[in-house]
Parts: structure tokens; sequence; C-alpha cells
């Protein structure tokens, strides 16, 4: 039987799903991503200590952004929402979106008593950016002086443009095959893999004493392994 760790002990990560909704990824991508999520979960709730320490968060965007599901404790999840293919692609409402969202939730994680290490984010889109102010708000996200930056794993789906995938990305962007190219419905399973992977990884860190780490798997084409240091 796994300890049980008090609440106020716990390490928490915060993983964030930040997902493209444009009318280009209907079909099979949104069908993938769907049933991808309730394997994520599977995967993760198998242990107990893992499940409670990770914190997971969905936005969608295509011409405005959501929160589809707030972050919260994967142990406490019992189904996700579905997400629908709708609009354009609009990456600045995203980034906006997403930083205020981090705040928020650094803030609910301190005022719970519980240790937030540096959120990481699974970005991933089809297609390239329609509005103006994306560069702006992309810029808001990269700021070092923003204490609460996260580290960002951009993916390339589709027709997406690499260059504009790996300005987002601060580590590294996730771009397979030797055109730029990556099936969106297999790409998806690939990186919900990934992020499960990461939770395993960093928790496993953690309870051994090896020190916060998210771990992305070196076996996944284009990841890294990163230091996830308490905010």
């Amino acid at each position: 039987m796994t300890q049980q760790i008090p609440e106020s002990a716990l390490q928490v990560l915060p993983f964030y799903l930040v997902a493209d909704e444009s009318g280009s990824m209907g079909g099979a991508p949104i069908d993938s991503l769907n049933e991808a999520l309730p394997e994520l979960h599977a995967a993760v709730t198998t242990d107990p200590y893992l499940a409670s320490i990770a914190r997971f968060g969905i936005i969608g965007f295509s011409d405005d952004a959501e929160i589809i599901f707030p972050l919260t404790d994967l142990a406490d999840v019992t189904s996700f929402p579905k997400m629908h293919p709708k609009g354009l692609t609009s990456f600045g409402s995203a980034f906006a979106l997403l930083r205020a969202t981090i705040d928020q939730d650094i803030a609910d994680l301190r005022a719970q008593g519980v240790t937030p290490h540096r959120p990481l984010v699974f970005f991933f889109s089809d297609g390239e950016p329609t509005d103006h102010s994306w560069q702006d708000s992309l810029r808001d996200i990269h700021d070092k002086s923003w204490k609460n930056h996260p580290n960002v794993v951009a993916f390339g789906l589709g027709q997406a443009n690499p260059t504009v995938m790996q300005k987002v990305a601060t580590v590294q962007a996730f771009i397979q095959s030797d055109d730029g190219y990556l099936d969106p419905a297999a790409a998806i399973k690939t990186m919900i893999q990934a992020v499960t992977q990461s939770i395993i990884s960093s928790a496993g860190s953690i309870r051994s004493g090896q020190g916060p780490q998210v771990l992305i798997p070196q076996s996944v084409p284009g990841m890294i392994a990163l230091s996830a240091d308490p905010l």
C-alpha cells in the first residue's frame, strides 16, 4: 500500500495542455485527443502518490481561448470534457489566458500550503496564427522576469509551420518526420504519452529523493530532460 503523504508536504507538478481547436483540427485529431485523455488519467492514477502530486489543466483555443478543464488534482478526476473543432487559429488569446491562468493557479496552490513547481505546458496546433497580437502575448510567456514562467514544449501538427512552433517552444519544438510534419492524430497520442511519462518520471524522482525534475523521455523525438525548480 502506498503511504499517504500529508497535503501540506506535497510538491505539486502543474501540467497544462494548450490545444488548438480550430476547424482544421476536426475529425481524427480532436477524436484522438478526446480518446487519449482518459488513457492519461488511467496511467497516472495507478499510483496514488503520483496522482496526488500531479495537477492537470486544459486550455482550448481557436478564435477565442477558454479554460476547458481547470487545474485539478488528477486523483479527483472522474471524466474529461470533450473538445470540439471550431473557428480559426488565434494564438494571442491562448497565450494571454495561459499566463493569467498560471498566475491564479500558482496563487491558489500556495494558499493550499503546497509547494508548486515550475509549470510545464504542452502546446500544440496544426496551423499558423491568424491574429496580429500573438507575438506580444508570446513575449509575455517567454518573459524570464515573470516568476511563474512555464517551460513550454510545442507540437507542430499537420501543416503547422515549424518556424512558428519553434518560436512558441521554450524548450524544443516537437516536430517529427523528414518533411517537418507528423500526422495530427498520431502526434496527439504521442504527446499524451509524453505527458504521462513526464508525470510518472517526475513523481518517481521526487519520491526517491533525487530532487525536483520534470523528466521528458529522451525516447520521444525532440524532447529533453528539464529541471522543475520550486517557485
